[in-house]
């Protein structure tokens, strides 16, 4: 935390406390809220409040509001950044159901009383769904009649 130093009031009062802005902009940025940040700063919330509405001219909730919205956007970029420099997979496959609403496609019933199948789509006209079987996989698939 930088040095700590005393703004007289304008009314001959107490002296402001001085806030350190820079963190208080990064802890909001991080979703720390006003109270876990005046516990930090070892001043009490309403403190922070009105030093809020006096040196930034707008509410506590506002100027929050702005800071949080700007970490949520950095956090974002740096996901999207690492996903697509690094081919993180995981990470792509996550942003696309997040993003684009894409989502696994798989089909599954449950009969009442029954065993529960799940359905693989074939694509074409292969019956092998899968890219790849192994020989004792054809041989059990060729014995094993489609349920239907």
């Amino acid at each position: 935390m930088s040095e700590e130093k005393v703004v007289q009031s304008q009314n001959g009062g107490r002296p402001f406390k001085s806030i350190d802005w820079k963190f208080v902009d990064q802890a909001l940025q991080a979703h720390c809220s006003g109270v876990e940040i005046a516990a930090y700063l070892g001043i009490h919330y309403d403190t922070l409040y009105d030093a809020t509405v006096r040196e930034h001219g707008k509410s506590f909730s506002e100027y929050s509001a702005e800071k949080k919205a700007k970490g949520k956007s950095l956090l974002r970029i740096t996901q999207f950044d690492e996903a697509i420099r690094k081919r993180d997979r995981g990470m792509l496959v996550w942003l696309g159901k997040q993003l684009l609403d894409q989502r696994d496609n798989k089909d599954s019933k449950v009969e009442h009383g029954g065993t529960p199948t799940i359905t693989i789509a074939n694509y074409g006209d292969n019956p092998n769904p899968l890219p790849y079987q192994s020989d004792e996989a054809k041989k059990i698939s060729e014995q094993t009649p489609p349920q239907t």
